[in-house]
């Protein structure tokens, strides 16, 4: 009966490790996709940017002639 609890215990506690270093591991690598998605999205926020910028120094050069 004894061993029986501590076995148990053990796959319970096994479990709830294996548990947490899913959870653990997700987190790290989650945080690096969001991460490369952030910098993907400001890369073309900036590229977008450096257009209307363009555009509008074309319109302001042809509005001054």
């Amino acid at each position: 009966m004894k061993n029986e609890i501590f076995t148990i215990l053990g796959k319970l506690t096994f479990a709830v490790l294996c548990i947490l270093a899913f959870l653990a591991v997700g987190k790290f690598v989650g945080h690096g996709i969001i991460t490369a998605w952030d910098r993907q999205a400001q890369g073309e926020q900036s590229y977008i940017n450096s257009h209307k910028a363009d555009i509008q120094a074309s319109w302001n050069k042809d509005g001054s002639k």
